[in-house]
């Protein structure tokens, strides 16, 4: 009799050789989350006529339902990073700003709903809920919606033994930074301390510059920080650098949403042209919806 299993993501039941052939998953899951983890290419692949064939090909082969419960975290996650690559594109290649924030959003709130869940005890895996997704809080607010930026930040940065196992003291101290900058207003001396410490490199210490400028509501200090951002960001998308193969590659969210908060402070500061900075997506300019 062939031995048969449940597909990790979606529970469907599937025999043993295809578990082992797309590691836990049935072949749909497998088809589905790879095809969005793998399509990381440059906008620029798709400047041409074919290269934007190819990407309304790509777009709509993320069909996303329009519920994702139950317990296939694994798809939820895919779907996030599937709205989060789009999104990246849409803005690049049509200056879509509201495709970008829809898109971001749903993500946004479906990972709020991972973070509910775990609470919850539904079986979300510990390394889903730890200060690594900290960046949906500068999604948010990327896209605009300060008032959820500060909802997910909220429920994140509050489990210590999760997040002692799975995260790093950089994404620890950025995370931490984001979260008390964003809900707080200002930072604690010890996450001052290890930011400090721990964005000192070329490559994010802008990000360091941002974030001590809205912390002490420095203009000044924060448009030094985002060209200091813009200098660093050839070394983050570098091959094993941490924007690389990923939509970060394209727009710089991280630098997008702390420029947003700012401005919704009411702080008065230019910000550059720049690709990576799509002007709308900058709270403020005349064509942001």
């Amino acid at each position: 009799m062939t031995e048969k299993i449940k597909c990790t993501a979606c529970d469907n039941i599937i025999l043993l050789s295809t578990a082992e052939e797309y590691r836990g998953l049935c072949a749909v899951c497998a088809k589905r989350i790879g095809k969005v983890r793998k399509y990381r290419k440059p906008v620029e692949r798709f400047s041409t006529a074919d290269g934007y064939s190819s990407y309304i090909d790509f777009r709509n082969s993320i069909v996303i339902p329009e519920s994702s419960g139950g317990q296939n975290y694994i798809h939820m996650l895919s779907d996030m990073d599937g709205f989060r690559t789009l999104a990246a594109y849409e803005i690049r290649l049509f200056g879509d700003a509201k495709f970008f924030s829809e898109r971001i959003e749903r993500a946004v709130m479906m990972g709020l709903s991972i973070l509910n869940d775990y609470d919850a005890g539904k079986g979300v895996d510990p390394s889903f809920v730890t200060m690594t997704s900290f960046h949906w809080g500068l999604d948010a607010l990327a896209a605009g919606n300060i008032e959820l930026s500060k909802e997910y930040l909220s429920k994140i940065g509050i489990r210590p033994k999760e997040e002692k196992r799975n995260d790093s003291k950089f994404i620890s101290a950025i995370g931490h930074a984001v979260k008390e900058i964003v809900t707080s207003g200002s930072l604690t001396m010890k996450t001052r301390a290890e930011l400090s410490v721990r964005l000192s490199g070329k490559s994010v210490v802008g990000y360091r510059t941002i974030i001590d400028g809205i912390d002490t509501r420095n203009p000044d200090k924060i448009e030094r920080g985002v060209t200091e951002v813009l200098i660093g960001h050839k070394f983050l998308v570098r091959p094993n650098g941490t924007f690389f193969g990923t939509p970060d590659e394209i727009v710089c969210f991280w630098a997008i949403g702390l420029i947003n908060f700012a401005k919704n402070l009411g702080m008065v500061f230019s910000v550059p042209d720049s690709e990576i900075l799509p002007s709308s997506l900058i709270i403020g300019r005349k064509n942001r919806p």
